[in-house]
């Protein structure tokens, strides 16, 4: 069962025995990024995380509290997915071997604009074109910028250049 969330809801559960997977449906609106935060009070004494699946069941990001036996969680992650759409968190004990239905969490999610004007240039496929009006002149040199942000950790920005000489040149980046 897929429990519906909501952009600034909270959720209070627990994993209650092993095997216990509660799953979280989120819908994220185009150009926004989402914040997850997992927490606990106390030290469950499991591996509390999360992972985020998109529709296609991808996983695309994972977080665990490794050290759970000696303290609570306290997991904050900004996460820049591919897309808008549905996507699925997953609060699990690390191996579903573990549980403790007395050491409750804290699931939280927001949507937050995303204010890079890049996205989506997270993989090659996608990337962000320096040289939107044809293929830059390698003779008399030529300086491309572009501003952007990191939205997140694992937020990758790629950009593409078209260069309109074959005997090669220099490549001068700057961040």
């Amino acid at each position: 069962v897929t429990t519906n969330l909501s952009a600034g809801q909270t959720v209070n559960a627990a994993i209650a025995c092993p095997g216990d997977q509660d799953w979280y449906r989120v819908e994220l609106p185009e150009g926004n990024l989402l914040r997850v935060q997992l927490q606990s009070v106390e030290a469950p004494g499991y591996e509390l995380g999360f992972k985020i699946f998109d529709a296609a069941d991808n996983l695309l990001v994972e977080e665990v509290n490794r050290s759970c036996k000696v303290m609570p969680t306290a997991i904050d992650r900004f996460a820049v997915l591919p897309v808008a759409g549905t996507y699925y968190i997953l609060v699990q004990d690390d191996d579903d071997a573990e549980a403790n239905p007395e050491s409750p969490y804290t699931l939280s999610v927001e949507v937050l604009r995303d204010d890079d004007p890049n996205e989506p240039n997270n993989d090659p496929g996608t990337a962000t074109e320096l040289t939107p009006n044809g293929p830059a002149s390698c003779a008399t040199g030529v300086e491309l910028t572009k501003v952007g942000t990191i939205g997140s950790p694992g937020d990758n920005d790629w950009y593409r250049v078209e260069l309109g000489c074959a005997t090669g040149g220099i490549l001068d980046a700057e961040l």
